[in-house]
Formats: C-alpha cells, sequence, structure tokens
C-alpha cells in the first residue's frame, strides 16, 4: 500500500508502520553471475545495498555509482522507493549511515595450529 511517498506495513500484531520513499537507484537482471559482480564492485565501495527477491539491488541515488553500473552492463533506473539495506556482517544490523570512525583490532592469532606460526 502506498500513502502520500510512504509505503505502509501490517505486522502481525495489527501494528501500521509508515516507510519512508527516498531517491534510490534499481538495477535488475535474471542472470545471477551479472548480479553477484554488480554487488560485489557495490561492495567494494562499502555502499549500503538492498537486494529486491533474487534479481535486483537497491542503492542510495549516486549519478557516480550509476554510471560505474553503467560501465559494469547494468542498466540503473533512478526511482523513488523505500530504502532497508542488508545489515552489516558486524554490527548485525542495518549500517545505513554508519559512520566508520571506529577501529578495528587484527592483534588476533589467525594462524593454524597451537604454536601461533604457519604450519
Amino acid at each position: 500500500m502506498t500513502m502520500a511517498g510512504r509505503f505502509l506495513l501490517r505486522a502481525k500484531a495489527k501494528s501500521t508502520f509508515a516507510l519512508r520513499s527516498e531517491a534510490v537507484i534499481e538495477v535488475n537482471s535474471q542472470d545471477p553471475a551479472r548480479l553477484v559482480r554488480w554487488a560485489w564492485h557495490l561492495g567494494n565501495r562499502h555502499l549500503p545495498v538492498e537486494f529486491i527477491g533474487t534479481t535486483g539491488l537497491r542503492i542510495a541515488a549516486d549519478p557516480v555509482i550509476a554510471d560505474m553500473l553503467e560501465g559494469l552492463g547494468a542498466e540503473p533506473v533512478f526511482t523513488e522507493a523505500p530504502f532497508a539495506p542488508e545489515g552489516g556482517a558486524y554490527g548485525g544490523g542495518p549500517t545505513y549511515g554508519h559512520d566508520h570512525s571506529h577501529s578495528h583490532s587484527h592483534s588476533q592469532s589467525f594462524a593454524r595450529g597451537s604454536g601461533g606460526g604457519r604450519s
């Protein structure tokens, strides 16, 4: 359902939530390899991505990224839609608007074996 640019979602508890539409780009393909390639390039740029079923991707509108996708063989479509990107691997929840001012520690040894060295 839509109502003045908002998409309504009705939960089992009969609550209604309004999801705001925003400017987005959608790309679609029936070829899973192309979709994975586009998703890899978007993820490599740390861009939030929403999967649209099994054949599409949705990202925040950005003409530079649209040009990149065209160069990769996609046909980007600028539209208005709710945007609910996939959550991050480390944060567990959505990362849209997440800043990267935190640091990552790499002090843990990931080497095989019990001696900390390579085996």
